[in-house]
């Protein structure tokens, strides 16, 4: 555990204010400092294994803000004369449909194998690379 104190008190100022920063509140930048707190704790041993801590308390850190961003995001209900009403359909039906316009489709006048290329796609007999430039 002395790795976990050592690096809070190495690191913490800063993270303190990266989060202030980010989230403008000092408030909420204090609660999510005090889970990543207990995030580092939870680690226990594996913490201390760790190669740099700064950058694994910063990346919890930044991954605080976006789960908290996302969980915050104020939706607003549509109002009724702006909800598009969709139709259900038979998803066979709509399949069957769609392989019938495939078949009857136009089919290109060549068969597009690695054996015979139209002219406008043949790929050169010997692939030369162009001269280095100095």
């Amino acid at each position: 555990m002395n790795c976990l104190t050592t690096a809070w008190t190495n690191h913490e100022p800063e993270l303190r204010g990266w989060l202030r920063r980010h989230l403008r509140d000092t408030a909420e930048a204090d609660d999510l400092l005090q889970d990543l707190f207990l995030k580092a704790l939870r680690q226990e041993e594996r913490f201390c294994s760790l190669t740099n801590a700064r950058a694994w308390l910063f990346e919890v850190a930044r991954n605080a803000i976006a789960d908290k961003l996302r969980v915050s995001r104020v939706m607003v209900e549509l109002p009724e004369y702006l909800v598009a009403v969709v139709e259900e359909s038979d998803t066979v039906d709509t399949l069957t449909a769609c392989l019938t316009r495939l078949r009857s489709a136009p089919r290109p006048p060549f068969p597009l194998d690695s054996r015979n290329y139209p002219p406008c796609f043949k790929k050169p007999e010997k692939f030369v690379p162009p001269p280095p430039v100095a």
